[in-house]
């Protein structure tokens, strides 16, 4: 047997000469389709998620003075749970707070400690409820 002999029946146990035309059509709509596909998703708004550039969103945290447990107090910036249980104490011992300005009269809340905790204090009006 000679090289072309052998080489002719590898081939054809691999690929027929009648199958060629229709694997070589499959392959053809197959890249088509790829290409499709890829110039898509290139034209979409949404493309890849970009995290290390994205701007920082923030949850806002708000606690309720008459209500609020003192882990919800600790959970806020510079209150840790000594003074978060000085508010729940004072409040059990002063009656509810009329106004977010009477926290500073809670041992440690001074007008620094106020301001930065400012934005994260409400009264609720059902709070008593």
């Amino acid at each position: 047997m000679d090289d072309s002999s052998q080489n002719r029946e590898w081939v054809s146990l691999v690929l027929r000469r009648a199958d060629q035309p229709t694997v070589i059509l499959i392959l053809c709509v197959s890249w088509l389709l790829i290409g499709w596909f890829v110039a898509r998703l290139g034209r979409t708004k949404q493309g890849i998620i970009d995290i290390d550039n994205r701007e920082p969103r923030h949850a806002q945290l708000q606690v309720d003075l008459n209500a609020a447990p003192w882990p919800e107090f600790a959970s806020l910036p510079g209150v840790g749970e000594v003074l978060s249980r000085l508010i729940v104490d004072f409040r059990q011992a002063h009656g509810e707070f009329h106004a977010i300005e009477d926290i500073k009269q809670v041992p440690g809340i001074g007008e620094i400690r106020f301001s930065q905790l400012r934005p994260y204090l409400v009264i609720s009006n059902n709070a008593s409820q």
